[in-house]
């Protein structure tokens, strides 16, 4: 008899852990191309193993705005539901792959699914020169001195090499 108790419990705990398992999957997989300044839009499945209520949380790098307010749905067991998830890439944005993550809460605030896609932001170089201080008049032939600053536009790093002659 206790060998069969303890399987009963056993399986309980099981049962009751995948009955609460969320599957969410972005429909474009891979990385995402974009650009600083860019509004992306993704597409989210979302399929739950039971009936259940989730609370959709966002996450996005710091600074990115998230255009799509969060959502509470009521999900059907194995019934697919999508979520669009919209969001601005900022032009100070860094170069590189970021993650976009969506996570399921259930109604006591445990992840019950996550998913996730990497957003290569394309590099962008750029530079702006403006006269700081210079001399409003030079006669010919004498030495002067012009004060430039050079700003990094762009968002990758860069190491000017600046000639006069």
């Amino acid at each position: 008899m206790p060998r069969i108790l303890a399987f009963a419990l056993v399986l309980v705990a099981v049962n009751s852990s995948f009955a609460q398992t969320v599957d969410i999957r972005p429909v474009r997989q891979g990385p995402v191309a974009a650009t600083p300044g860019d509004v992306v839009s993704l597409v989210f499945m979302i399929r739950p193993a039971s009936d259940l209520r989730v609370r959709l949380q966002v996450r996005v790098p710091a600074g990115w705005p998230v255009m799509t307010p969060p959502a509470t749905l009521d999900l059907q067991e194995g019934a697919d539901r999508s979520f669009l998830l919209g969001f601005r890439i900022p032009e100070t944005a860094a170069a590189g792959g970021s993650s976009v993550t969506v996570s399921a809460l259930d109604e006591d605030g445990t992840a019950v699914g996550e998913g996730s896609v990497v957003i290569e932001v394309a590099s962008r170089r750029g530079v702006e020169l403006s006269v700081v201080d210079a001399p409003s008049v030079s006669p010919d032939g004498i030495p002067y001195e012009v004060t430039f600053m050079i700003r990094n536009t762009g968002n990758v790093a860069i190491s000017p090499l600046v000639r006069a002659e």
